[in-house]
């Protein structure tokens, strides 16, 4: 009888205990939108970059008791595709974020969205700077905004004197963080490009912030059902959306493409290298940084940079146009130079090209 009780016990005990093994097994699925031109060239890339972050980030963290639930929407390259997309992803779905839109004429209409329903917006793609002055406080901008870069090219405007400058922008891509051998490997014949990697920041830091923000309240209000009502204003609020916002605008981590930290809704640029062009080759001459100015090492001290006077004091030496070892001046005009003289006939077969008229007033022509 005793052997019994005893035999009983450590059952009861085994079972408990294999009780909460299986409690602690259990993940619960929060649903995540993505709004994207589904079968469009340029989202397959930040597409597979989504579902390989999801898989590195919980595959090194098995003790995490939240697990991303992609909801893919196709906003089918239209601004107001991709307001439908965002409203059957709450409605249907009951997402409690959106990744995404592609271009920032599809994000101002999705704000309005995530603002009226409290569902934080975060793009990875969208960088029109007039975004900013929505001042929604439910869109989060994982990339970096067009005028990012304006301050660092001031700097070197600056540094150097010039008074005119003509920036030419490349879209280059390029994959640093992510080991090429590995993205070729699982995706041959795709090149990775930064929003493919600002996009995999930034599905990481929804999946930090919902599992720091927990799972409480993970419903949303229903509108007045005796009110008539559009259907924006039927989507009813999130009750999960402010703490989710606000555990999201702390997130900080090491990303793929750099420091990831929200300053008031907007990815901070934390450094810029600057490169010399030289021919179809790029040499690194230095950096520029928020705190430090353009220095030529990241780990330069403050301190001794207050006494830097010249150029080559701040970045690594140059080489010019022409090979020249001397900074260009494009608004100089030499004054014993030859001019040159070009001929234009006064009779000319392509008018849309060249054409030759007199001034009524100077009586002299005029070749435009």
């Amino acid at each position: 009888m005793r052997n019994e009780k005893v035999f009983f016990l450590v059952l009861l005990i085994f079972l408990v205990e294999l009780s909460k093994g299986q409690n602690n097994n259990i993940r619960t699925q929060v649903n995540v939108g993505v709004v994207a031109d589904v079968g469009a060239t340029y989202s397959d890339v930040p597409m597979l970059c989504i579902n390989m972050s999801l898989n590195d980030f919980y595959s090194s963290r098995p003790q995490f008791q939240t697990r991303l639930v992609l909801n893919v929407g196709d906003s089918r390259t239209d601004v107001v595709g991709a307001a439908a997309a965002a409203l059957e992803l709450i409605k249907n779905k009951q997402v409690k974020a959106i990744l995404g839109p592609w271009t920032s004429m599809q994000a101002h209409f999705l704000i309005e969205i995530g603002q009226k329903s409290q569902v934080p917006v975060v793009s990875y793609s969208a960088t029109s700077p007039f975004l900013t002055f929505l001042r929604s406080p439910y869109f989060l901008r994982a990339t970096y905004e067009d005028s990012a870069q304006v301050h660092a090219i001031k700097a070197i405007i600056k540094l150097f004197g010039w008074r005119e400058v003509v920036p030419v922008y490349i879209d280059n891509t390029f994959g640093e963080g992510i080991q090429r051998s590995r993205w070729r490997e699982n995706f041959p014949g795709k090149e990775l490009n930064v929003y493919g990697l600002w996009a995999y920041d930034a599905i990481t830091a929804l999946a930090i912030a919902i599992e720091k923000a927990g799972t409480n309240n993970l419903t949303f209000s229903a509108a007045d059902p005796g009110r008539n009502v559009s259907e924006l204003e039927s989507l009813g609020l999130s009750r999960y959306g402010p703490m989710l916002l606000r555990t999201l605008s702390g997130v900080q981590f090491k990303g793929l493409a750099g420091d990831f930290r929200f300053v008031k809704g907007q990815l901070q640029p934390s450094v810029f290298e600057i490169v010399n062009l030289e021919g179809a080759k790029e040499r690194s001459i230095g950096f520029w940084t928020e705190e430090n100015g353009l220095v030529k090492k990241l780990d330069q001290q403050p301190r001794s940079m207050s006494a830097l006077s010249t150029w080559k004091e701040h970045l690594e030496q140059i080489l010019w146009p022409g090979k020249a070892d001397f900074v260009p001046k494009g608004w100089e005009i030499p004054t014993n130079g030859k001019r040159l003289r070009i001929g234009v006939p006064k009779r000319t077969c392509y008018p849309d090209l060249v054409k030759v008229t007199r001034d009524p007033i100077t009586n002299s022509q005029v070749v435009t």
